[in-house]
């Protein structure tokens, strides 16, 4: 029972925090007007350059542009030491600390703001 419990309070305390990744990975996004959005639900989360979220497989599919910049933030994310796969949902992990989700956002952030020249061209 207590382990049952402990899970249960774990569970909740991981789906929260990976909610509020979530939330600022938006936030960073609204803030430099990005053409960006992110979905996901429990550990996953997908970044995808796109203004709205995809709502089936096809809206999913990257043009050119768009794999051009997935690239490019794939590639950020791994000189920052974020293991964050190129066409797959990223997960977080229970073992993660605030300072590996602080990572997470500020590595999205940094790319943001030093490659709006990448981006600006997404959705025309």
């Amino acid at each position: 029972a207590a382990m049952w419990s402990f899970i249960r309070r774990s569970h909740s305390i991981c789906s929260g925090v990976k909610a509020v990744v979530r939330r600022a990975l938006t936030c960073i996004i609204q803030r430099h007007g990005a053409p960006f959005c992110v979905t996901g639900a429990a550990s996953l989360f997908r970044i995808h350059p796109k203004a709205s979220e995809p709502r089936e497989y096809r809206d999913a599919y990257l043009n050119e542009v768009e794999a051009a910049v997935m690239k490019a933030l794939s590639r950020h994310f791994l000189d920052a030491g974020v293991l964050f796969p190129l066409g797959a949902a990223a997960c977080l992990s229970t073992p993660m600390r605030e300072t590996d989700l602080d990572l997470i956002t500020s590595a999205f952030a940094e790319f943001l703001k030093a490659n709006d020249h990448l981006y600006k061209e997404l959705g025309q």
